[in-house]
């Protein structure tokens, strides 16, 4: 905006023939992390995020003067009001904020969601300039002219003055001033990629900025390119902002799309060892034209192949990076070579000082279609940096090679433990946004020397208190909130105070749409021990955003406080609900990896919209279809698989088929160390009736992960399908005491106990009300049930 001359409008609309419209759909949330936002929430201005003009426009003719009254925030908006009203020397008044001085940010992501004012000489826009106070260069993600409602312009300016090249796109949509509609940019070193709700519209790989940019939100009257009010202008105009957000990338060419300046620099922004190239034919389906290749060294290459990127990052944050692999069946990986996705740790000098492997393709591995892939890991004490690495570790043999796309990391919760205090040290609760009363505390930590200490306001009405991270999800994913509280008896919980973990699910807007708690600590809570608070939930339809707190609820004006510590969130499954189909809208089966017969079905769902079905191929007997995904586990730790499934009439289960829930627990190698199976279905299951099918068990010693495998097993060609839905994984409900004294829970536990209580005797509180009643008995026998 700020140098659109007559000049340079010349030059725009001619380089704006080489700019391209209307490409595939983004997710803003797929590998970024939010850096900055204003919700506008408020009644004022955030003086601490923006400054608001005071002063008269000075560039392209234009004929307001900004003024600070007229920037107001109100019912969630921030509103910049155009008017005639004298001020200054000039005859119309307007507002205009910018972030200058107060952030700015070199590459990434910004957007905002804003409804714009129109007529003849209005002109709003949304644009950024360097912090060093310098022009060119200049981003301009939105540009509109008020007699033209339906075309907005997304332009860059660079050079210097006064040679200045400017390239700009106009885009014709619907009436701007309608509704409210998202406009952002993706600035990366050698591009800057513009969206309008969502999709991208233009790509401008000339003249791109490398210093820290600020944003802008204006309206302009008059100038030389809108040109100036008329008759027909309608006097006041309002430019209402919903929001504005800024986000970090985590990689560089994620996607393996971009090639550089000149399409000379393929893998921009990775580094690569052994043998590894560019390809330009197995990329993933809808989702770009490039993809990674890694193959096996050569005997005088490095000991193994692959590509690695560097990322930030700081003791206690826990990280969750994904990827999709394939593996073609004419080209194989052979002998013993296999293909590694791995999270290293680094500290300031340099030194590795963790790793956390994820095995992903064998030669036996599925072949000829894409599978995901996940890690989670958290970052060691003295952790400066990460570095994500995909790679091939050869065994014996040279042959075959594997095809990586669509890579993604997340930054999933920051400062766990509560002892990171920032970059400078001086920052409590770092990572954290705090609500109310909320502090660092010495006092009652679970580990290392500091914990969270929350409380409520005691003003005699009703208020919360809360310490709160943000973070991206999909509908159907399954996500757990762990934290643990402690409630000191010199500051105990009074009244009817309550605290506790909370998940909130939150739309593209942040509205909450639903949310999830689990309250350990009441006035009635034990002092002195720290008890563990888990909130399971699953991510509804709509919500793109978690909210995980650390909550404090006081009704009234009791006092009193809690203490919390190790607050660790962590994805359970992806696409539980089988009706997500992907970022681009078109993955069936989404997340699961899958062999043989399968797709997601629109018939038959027990919810949301579809249900997995997996059948068998009917011509070749003894063959499998099936799905599954792998999650991180705990050796030695109780976990609970269930999943529903139903046998329709139209389409049953016939002859000797099967279908099973399956567990496999594997080690660090990916190696299969035990299988746990719950049959589902089989010719003799009724019909028509979704039956629920739990397994309950304990991950065995050096088990990291474990393969949910939903399996259709067809011995002979019978016909039938299989259909399920609705998946969870989790831990388990705590199991009853062996009560006989074998060091197992088993029928002669459940004897003993039986008799105990039979015999009126003391025989232990199960259920966690004082003394023994029928409640242990209860509780006893469904743990035995459970195969506890």
């Amino acid at each position: 905006m700020h140098g659109n001359t007559a000049v340079q409008r010349a030059g725009v609309m001619a380089l704006g023939l080489f700019a391209s419209a209307g490409l595939a759909q983004t997710n803003p949330t797929n590998g970024w992390q939010l850096t900055w936002s204003d919700e506008f929430e408020g009644t004022s201005l955030n003086t601490t995020k923006w400054v608001a003009t005071d002063a008269p426009g000075n560039t392209n003719n234009e004929l307001q003067y900004y003024s600070p009254s007229n920037v107001s925030v109100s019912l969630g908006n921030l509103i910049l009001k155009s008017e005639r009203r004298n001020q200054g020397g000039r005859i119309y008044c307007s507002g205009l904020v910018k972030t200058s001085g107060k952030f700015s940010q070199q590459t990434g992501r910004f957007e905002g969601r804003m409804k714009l004012p129109k007529t003849q000489g209005i002109w709003p826009a949304f644009w950024m300039l360097p912090s060093s106070n310098g022009w060119p260069p200049e981003i301009d993600i939105m540009e509109l002219l008020g007699h033209q409602p339906n075309t907005m312009y997304m332009t860059n300016h660079w050079g210097t003055w006064p040679n200045v090249a400017v390239w700009s796109t106009p885009y014709s949509g619907p009436d701007f001033s309608a509704g409210f509609h998202t406009f952002a940019v993706e600035w990366t070193p050698t591009k800057v990629d513009f969206f309008v709700d969502g999709v991208k519209r233009a790509s401008h790989d000339a003249g791109v900025p490398n210093e820290p940019f600020y944003m802008i939100l204006n309206t302009a009257v008059g100038g030389n390119w809108p040109g100036y009010p008329d008759a027909s202008t309608i006097f006041p105009q309002y430019f209402m902002v919903d929001y504005v957000r800024a986000y970090r990338q985590n990689l560089v060419n994620a996607m393996f799309e971009d090639r550089g300046s000149g399409n000379s620099q393929p893998l921009l922004g990775w580094t690569g060892f052994g043998t590894y190239s560019i390809d330009t034919v197995r990329a993933r389906s809808s989702y770009g034209a490039w993809c990674a290749r890694i193959a096996p060294p050569t005997a005088v290459q490095a000991v193994d192949s692959g590509l690695w990127q560097d990322f930030t990052a700081r003791p206690g944050q826990v990280w969750n990076a994904s990827s999709w692999w394939l593996q073609q069946s004419s080209s194989p990986l052979g002998g013993q070579t296999f293909a590694t996705f791995d999270i290293e740790w680094y500290n300031a000098a340099g030194a590795k000082i963790g790793t956390v492997a994820r095995p992903i393709a064998t030669a036996s591995s599925v072949k000829d279609s894409y599978v995901p892939a996940s890690i989670e890991a958290q970052a060691p004490a003295g952790t400066a940096k990460g570095r994500l690495v995909l790679k091939v570790v050869p065994g014996g043999s040279t042959a075959g090679a594997v095809y990586v796309d669509d890579v993604d990391l997340q930054l999933v919760t920051a400062n766990t433990s509560f002892e990171d205090v920032g970059p400078t040290g001086t920052v409590s609760l770092f990572g954290w946004t705090r609500n109310g009363n909320v502090f660092e505390s010495p006092l009652n930590p679970r580990t290392g020397a500091k914990g969270g200490k929350v409380y409520g306001r005691f003003s005699g009405t009703a208020n919360t208190s809360s310490a709160a991270q943000d973070f991206a999800v999909r509908p159907g994913e399954i996500w757990a909130l762990n934290a643990y509280w402690y409630n000191n008896a010199s500051d105990a919980m009074r009244g009817a105070n309550t605290a506790g973990n909370v998940i909130e699910w939150r739309d593209s807007h942040f509205n909450v749409i639903s949310s999830a708690s689990d309250i350990v600590l009441d006035a009635s809570s034990p002092t002195g021990e720290h008890i563990r608070s888990r909130v399971v939930s699953t991510v509804p339809a709509g919500a793109v955003w978690g909210r995980a707190l650390m909550n404090f609820s006081q009704p009234g004006s009791d006092a009193g406080a809690a203490f919390f510590d190790d607050a660790r969130l962590t994805r359970l499954l992806v696409n539980s609900s089988v009706d997500d189909l992907g970022p681009g809208g078109d993955s069936q089966l989404y997340g699961w990896i899958g062999f043989g017969n399968r797709f997601a079905e629109t018939a038959y769902p027990r919810t949301g919209q579809r249900a997995g079905k997996i059948y068998g191929n009917f011509t070749t007997p003894g063959n499998v279809s099936g799905a599954y995904q792998e999650v991180p586990v705990t050796p030695g730790q109780r976990y609970q698989f269930t999943s529903w499934w139903i046998n329709p009439t139209s389409d049953f289960m016939r002859g000797s088929n099967t279908a099973s829930a399956i567990i496999e627990w594997r080690d660090t190698y990916g190696n299969l160390m035990r299988s746990d199976i719950e049959p589902a279905l089989s010719a003799s299951t009724p019909r028509d009736v979704y039956q629920k099918v739990e397994l309950f068990e304990y991950a065995p010693a050096g088990a990291v992960s474990a393969r949910l495998v939903m399996l259709f097993a067809q011995p002979g060609s019978d016909l039938g399908a299989a259909f399920f839905d609705d998946v969870s994984f989790d831990v388990a409900p705590p199991c009853v005491a062996d009560v006989n004294g074998d060091t197992e829970v088993d029928f002669g536990d459940f004897l003993d106990f039986f008799n105990c209580y039979d015999a009126g005797a003391a025989c232990g509180d199960i259920d966690g009300n004082p003394g023994t009643d029928f409640g242990d008995f209860l509780a006893f026998f469904n743990g035995y049930d459970q195969g506890c």
